[in-house]
């Protein structure tokens, strides 16, 4: 799931890619504080987005 969101978000502005996976981690019964969703959604949002086969 959370390369699905990766794939969409990429090169977002952070708050994008913060908000995307909140609500992915929500989807799955998940604390939406934890502290790797600001620090994935950080290095989404410093990432293009890549090139699907």
């Amino acid at each position: 799931m959370y390369e699905l969101v990766a794939q969409q978000v990429a090169g977002q502005p952070v708050e994008v890619t913060t908000a995307a996976l909140r609500s992915a981690a929500r989807a799955q019964g998940l604390d939406t504080h934890q502290p790797w969703i600001s620090a994935a959604a950080l290095q989404m949002s410093r990432e293009s987005s890549p090139t699907l086969p």
